[in-house]
């Protein structure tokens, strides 16, 4: 019996890690931040609401690091307009 046959691979829970990390990197180029923060977002919660069983907890991450992404995103582009409105 082959043991691979029960373990099935959570794919948005993986991609939305990635992309977490990677917006989360970004974060000074807002707007591919914001971009992949919220990319990562739904592809967590499509994730976590799959049939899949495993990686729920990378979903769970994905979410988290692509929310603290987000967050970062936002304050990075309300700083970019401020600073480029006031002639600086």
């Amino acid at each position: 019996m082959n043991a691979r046959t029960n373990q099935t691979v959570n794919v948005p829970a993986i991609l939305s890690l990635i992309l977490s990390i990677g917006s989360l990197c970004c974060c000074c180029m807002w707007h591919l931040a914001l971009l992949g923060a919220v990319g990562s977002v739904l592809l967590g919660i499509f994730g976590l609401t799959g049939r899949k069983t495993r990686g729920k907890d990378m979903a769970i991450a994905g979410i988290v690091v692509g929310s603290v992404a987000l967050i970062l995103a936002v304050v990075s582009a309300g700083m970019m307009i401020f600073i480029t409105s006031n002639g600086g």
